[in-house]
């Protein structure tokens, strides 16, 4: 014995193992029907979805049995008219802005400054060290040498490896001294100069940041 299994509209979206059934029956369209033969593999799978098909035995499925998914009976709401019509002013679809479902409400604090912006600035530093390292001119005059480098002030323990030496004029210089450092003092650079001696400058030991523009937030 055959009977016919037509498909109506679920109320909502079917579970995956519900729509494998469905697909097992052959039905994959609302409204839709299939011819099967009287099995109990097929009573079973119809006993998972009652509620989705209706078998009809010994007699074919009429045209006034097709239904139409309830979403198309329904008439179509009207929105949209002020606070005179249904919904009110917006209708039912919410208000913009801050008041919208999108924000945080925690996070509006008003006119205060926000709470990001309260929060100070951590673990953001400088990318290269700006420390002067200082060297006098009565420490040039006690290292006894004419010619005066980064090297020398090394070897002598005055400066480390690396370092952003200035030469500085506190001390009197007596002696002619050729001194190479990354930066000089007026001061200091007019007393060697008195003395008969030369300054040079060379290459900072780092490489300098561009200076900042646009806003605050640049270059940190």
């Amino acid at each position: 014995m055959q009977f016919e299994v037509p498909k109506f509209a679920p109320a909502s979206p079917p579970s995956p193992s519900t729509a494998a059934t469905l697909r097992a029956l052959g039905l994959r369209g609302i409204g839709q029907t299939n011819v099967l033969p009287d099995r109990p593999e097929i009573h079973g799978m119809i006993a998972r979805v009652p509620h989705l098909v209706k078998v009809r035995r010994g007699q074919r499925m009429k045209l006034h049995d097709l239904k139409s998914p309830r979403r198309l009976d329904q008439a179509q709401e009207i929105v949209g008219r002020g606070i005179g019509g249904r919904g009110g002013k917006t209708a039912g679809r919410g208000n913009q802005g801050s008041e919208g479902p999108s924000p945080d409400p925690s996070r509006l604090r008003g006119r205060q400054l926000p709470l990001l912006q309260r929060i100070p600035i951590e673990g953001l530093h400088q990318p290269v060290p700006r420390r002067v390292h200082p060297v006098n001119l009565d420490a040039l005059a006690a290292l006894g040498v004419t010619d005066i480098t980064l090297d020398v002030l090394v070897e002598r323990g005055l400066a480390r490896k690396k370092d952003f030496v200035k030469v500085l004029g506190r001390g009197e210089l007596t002696t002619t001294l050729n001194v190479s450092a990354h930066r000089f003092s007026a001061s200091a650079k007019a007393a060697i100069e008195a003395a008969g001696g030369t300054t040079s400058e060379v290459a900072l030991p780092f490489a300098v940041r561009p200076p900042a523009s646009g806003n605050q937030h640049q270059n940190r």
